[in-house]
């Protein structure tokens, strides 16, 4: 079977099944990432749609130096950082009433409610070390390399978001 670096190298060069099979590998993962950060289905498809076109654009850029899978959870982070500043200035447009409604979608995939809730509260760096090493299993190296910081960083926001899970959590 094939790496996922060298079908990278193909894609990179135009071959457009290379490309696909990167996609199918890799698909429902993203997905799983932006819906953690994200914390809705319809929100995580537009940020899985966006990663994999501006994975189509900057393929070429990616020179090996770094697991495929850092690369690509880069985009994802970046991805699901635009969609949060558009979303934040979205909201902060809408009414007092709109904004109080309650979110009518339930969670299809399983996802703990609570605990999704809770991850949205959390501030969006602590957010992104949470869900790329506690949900996604990325090492602590391998996360920092994604989020362009230092690893002791990512430690550090993974010991600050889980104090402050852990408060919430146990008043709620």
């Amino acid at each position: 079977m094939i790496d996922d670096a060298q079908l990278a190298e193909q894609a990179a060069a135009g071959d457009e099944k290379a490309f696909a099979e990167l996609v199918g590998r890799h698909a429902d993962r993203v997905f799983r990432t932006a819906r953690q950060w994200c914390g809705s289905r319809a929100d995580a498809e537009d940020i899985t749609q966006e990663v994999f076109m501006r994975l189509a654009r900057k393929i070429h850029t990616f020179r090996g130096e770094s697991k495929f899978t850092t690369f690509l959870y880069k985009i994802t982070v970046n991805e699901a950082r635009n969609h949060y500043t558009k979303e934040k200035r979205r909201v902060t447009r809408e009414t007092e009433y709109s904004k109080g409604l309650p979110d009518t979608q339930p969670a299809a995939d399983g996802a703990n409610p609570r605990v999704s809730e809770l991850l949205q509260r959390l501030p969006p760096e602590q957010r992104e070390a949470v869900v790329l090493v506690i949900c996604d299993g990325l090492s602590h190296r391998d996360a920092a390399q994604a989020l362009g910081c230092a690893e002791k960083t990512v430690t550090w926001r993974i010991f600050e978001a889980r104090k402050k899970l852990a408060e919430w959590y146990g008043h709620g």
